[in-house]
C-alpha cells in the first residue's frame, strides 16, 4: 500500500467486438478472469505507452536526485521523491520505486537512503552517488541546450554553481567558459566593441560542441577552452 501519494483511479479498456482488430501499441488483451492476476500487483500504468526518451529522461532525473540525496549536497528531501513519482508515470516501474514515490518527503533519511539504492539496483542504474549525479545533470542541461530549449550559458552556469573551481577536473572547463561569459559582459564600455556579439556567438559554439560530447558519454572536455577576449 502507498502511504503518499495514493491515487484513486479507475479506466476500463474495452475490447471491441469486430473481428481482426487488435491493439495499436504493443500490448495484448486480457480476458476479465486474467485481468487480476496479470495486472493486480502493479498500482502505476502508462495509459497509452511508454515514450523511450520521456522514461529515459525520468532514469537520468532519479540518478542525478538519488545522488544528491545520498551526498546530501543539496539537502533536498523533496526531490528523490518527486523524481520517483515522476519515473512512474514516464513508465518506469519496480517494487523500490513504488515505495519511494510513496514516501513522505520527510521520512527517516536512513530509509530514503535504503529505497533509492534498491531502485537503482532494481532498475539497473548506476550506483548512486555524487559522482554519477553530477555527470547526469551534466547530461540532462546539456540535451536542453543541444536541442535549443536552454541557451549554451545556462550549461556553464549550472557547472559553475554545481562544481565550482575547486571541483574535479573533469568538468572545471565548463566553469573556465563561465568566467569567459562573464568577462565578456563585464568589459566597461562592451556595448561599443564591434566584436563582442563574434565573441559570444563563438563561445555558444564552444559550449555546443562540449554538450554534444556530454551527451555522447565523453567526460574529457579540455580541449574546449574559451574564445579569449582581447580589449
Amino acid at each position: 500500500m502507498y502511504g503518499w501519494p495514493s491515487p484513486v483511479a479507475h479506466f476500463a479498456v474495452v475490447q471491441p467486438r469486430e473481428a481482426g482488430l487488435v491493439p495499436v501499441v504493443d500490448g495484448i488483451w486480457l480476458g476479465g478472469d486474467e485481468a487480476a492476476g496479470a495486472l493486480g500487483e502493479r498500482h502505476w500504468w502508462p495509459l497509452v505507452t511508454v515514450d523511450p526518451v520521456v522514461s529515459g529522461a525520468a532514469g537520468d532525473e532519479l540518478v542525478a536526485a538519488g545522488g544528491y540525496r545520498l551526498d546530501r549536497d543539496p539537502p533536498d528531501r523533496d526531490r528523490v521523491v518527486r523524481a520517483a513519482a515522476d519515473a512512474l508515470v514516464a513508465g518506469l516501474d519496480s517494487p523500490a520505486l513504488r515505495a519511494l514515490a510513496g514516501l513522505y518527503s520527510d521520512a527517516d533519511p536512513v530509509e530514503i537512503d535504503d529505497v533509492v539504492r534498491e531502485v537503482a539496483a532494481e532498475l539497473d542504474l548506476p550506483e548512486p552517488g555524487r559522482e554519477a549525479a553530477v555527470w547526469t545533470e551534466a547530461g540532462i542541461v546539456s540535451r536542453a541546450v543541444i536541442e535549443g530549449r536552454q541557451e549554451p550559458w545556462t550549461l556553464t552556469a549550472w557547472a559553475h554553481q554545481r562544481i565550482g573551481h575547486d571541483g574535479g577536473p573533469g568538468l572545471l572547463a565548463l566553469v573556465r567558459l563561465d568566467d569567459e561569459y562573464a568577462m565578456i559582459e563585464e568589459v566597461p564600455g562592451y556595448y561599443e566593441v564591434p566584436d563582442r556579439q563574434e565573441r559570444l556567438r563563438a563561445l555558444d559554439d564552444v559550449v555546443r560542441a562540449a554538450a554534444t560530447v556530454i551527451v555522447a558519454g565523453e567526460t574529457d572536455l579540455t580541449r574546449f577552452v574559451p574564445v579569449r577576449w582581447r580589449a
